[in-house]
């Protein structure tokens, strides 16, 4: 455990947090195999001017598995790449009080820009009893006009956008449609509305029924 401690950034910061609820830094220790208490990538130094400088641990080097939060989304803090782009394409999402999973099937998506113009990812949320399959199909290629005042963006969409592809210097932000899928006896059978997620001109994403 004194190991564990020295990653945390306060000796006095804990695995399990307030009403049972593990805290970043056993997210990390799970993650890494470090108990750092911040998801950015390296270390950062605070100089407070006094000659008092304070450390804040992050993540130095790529993990296995990754993370997407939708606080980043809320400029609650910012996930760094080694996170974001991991080594295999499973990421753990932070969302609405608990983790759930994303997984791509293509093993080497993240050693090909190119594979990430357009891909699948399959949901899996254990909380919430989910018994179909959920397929979202990301596509970073599309663009289309946005519309603010009707913005009914699922939580889960946004943590979605806040991963990217850079292509030659250029960064794409990864979107998504959403369909159940339900399996039978090897039948795939597609319900519910599908909502397409695009890149305006400016950068956001809007919502385009089809």
């Amino acid at each position: 455990m004194s190991r564990v401690r020295n990653d945390f950034d306060v000796l006095t910061n804990r695995l399990i947090g307030s009403h049972g609820y593990c805290t970043q830094e056993l997210v990390n220790l799970l993650l890494t195999g470090k108990a750092v208490s911040n998801v950015f990538n390296d270390v950062i130094e605070l100089n407070s001017g006094n000659g008092n400088i304070t450390i804040l641990k992050g993540i130095t080097s790529r993990s296995d598995i990754g993370l997407l939060s939708l606080f980043e989304h809320y400029d609650v803090c910012q996930v760094g790449c080694y996170l974001k782009t991991p080594k295999y394409p499973i990421w753990l999402v932070c969302s609405e009080s608990h983790f759930s999973v994303l997984f791509c099937l293509e093993k080497d998506l993240q050693g090909d820009w190119k594979a990430e113009r357009k891909f699948d990812l399959y949901y899996y949320d254990g909380l919430a009893n989910q018994e179909e399959e959920i397929r979202l199909t990301v596509d970073t290629t599309q663009m289309c006009t946005e519309d603010k005042e009707n913005d009914l963006t699922p939580p889960l969409e946004h943590c979605i956008r806040t991963n990217a592809v850079s292509v030659h210097g250029k960064s794409y932000q990864w979107v998504a449609s959403y369909l159940n899928i339900s399996t039978l006896q090897g039948v795939e059978s597609y319900a519910g509305l599908l909502f397409v997620l695009l890149p305006s001109s400016n950068g956001k994403i809007c919502i385009c029924n089809r």
